[in-house]
């Protein structure tokens, strides 16, 4: 491990990012040259992933497009030495994965529900609503990335999910 004042990961160590947007880590390590920095990446299928490099006044930022769901890890070498704060992660995910199912009709003042699967679209925080938010929800997790989600409507109008 590098333990050089001045050169430190700026932000996280874990980041969640969307498939298919660029990504990006930034180093600190002023004194430093791009020949002097060397970036590993590997996908979630552990094939190495190509990035850029950009460097301004001593901080270096590493971007790439992460094109499956899954961990990325990102290893960063100064002179050869890798620096403390690796490696990095990324959790890329896909929020065009998730299903929906089992949408029916319902009934005001009756209970209804529906289905969310989300085991493909990778790691995340996923955020139901119905209606903006004015109709209360229940999820209850089912696992595996799995919820089955339990609403009553209050008004006789459509009812909009967003996931």
């Amino acid at each position: 491990m590098l333990e050089r004042a001045g050169v430190t990961l700026v932000g996280e160590h874990v980041k969640h990012i969307a498939v298919g947007r660029v990504a990006s880590a930034e180093i600190s390590a002023v004194g430093f040259q791009r020949e002097d920095i060397d970036i590993n990446i590997l996908s979630p299928s552990k094939v190495p992933v190509l990035y850029r490099l950009l460097e301004d006044n001593g901080l270096f930022k590493i971007e790439f497009n992460p094109q499956e769901v899954g961990s990325y890890i990102m290893d960063v070498y100064i002179t050869g030495v890798k620096i403390q704060d690796s490696p990095i992660f990324f959790k890329a995910y896909d929020s065009g994965l998730i299903q929906v199912s089992d949408v029916g009709s319902g009934i005001v003042g009756q209970p209804c529900q529906f289905r969310v699967d989300a085991s493909q679209a990778g790691e995340g925080q996923l955020e139901i609503s119905i209606n903006d938010g004015e109709v209360p929800n229940h999820v209850q997790v089912l696992g595996g990335g799995r919820c089955l989600v339990h609403f009553t409507p209050e008004l006789p109008k459509p009812h909009t999910i967003d996931i």
